[in-house]
């Protein structure tokens, strides 16, 4: 019986056309895992002053080290090198990774793209190195109640502590 003047073999003909379109979209954008650099902010693109001008010269690189929490699961790769996965710990990591902002770039075309609304070309980032300074015990940490008040264990807080003095 025809809807609005299609018949039902030509509409599902349609959809399962669109449906396998979309899947293979769906699909493609799944196998990519490169993250790329955001867009750039609206306050960068509009302002006229030098950006980074008074960056000292070390700190000028595509290169930067930042300090991580998670509480993802951690794993090591084949060739041992720790990164973490979608799986989650009971236990909170600190530590430092750093990550390339823009392989293939100098420090200048970076900050160009930094102020530019239209930017030529993707600035993959890359995942340098990964470096796990402590692990803090897993939660909910033990406690008992003791004449009303809650009570931490001793060992518990002195690993906290001391991972704390190792960051």
């Amino acid at each position: 019986m025809p809807v609005s003047g299609y018949s039902v073999n030509c509409i599902k003909k349609f959809v399962l056309h669109r449906s396998w379109a979309v899947l293979a979209i769906v699909f493609l954008a799944g196998c990519t895992n490169a993250r790329v650099l955001m867009p750039t902010p609206n306050l960068y693109a509009e302002v006229k002053a030098p950006l980074f001008r008074d960056l000292h010269a070390e700190l000028s690189s595509t290169q930067v080290e930042l300090i991580y929490f998670t509480d993802r699961a951690p794993k090591r790769d084949d060739a041992g090198k720790l990164h973490y996965g979608w799986e989650r710990s009971n236990s909170i990591s600190v530590g430092t990774t750093v990550i390339d902002l823009g392989q293939n770039a100098t420090w200048q075309e970076l900050v160009e793209a930094s102020r530019t609304r239209t930017r030529i070309g993707k600035f993959e980032l890359r995942m340098v190195s990964v470096s796990e300074f402590t692990r803090l015990p897993p939660s909910p940490y033990p406690y008992r109640i003791v004449g009303g008040k809650v009570v931490g264990g001793s060992a518990v807080l002195a690993r906290i502590i001391h991972g704390g003095r190792r960051f």
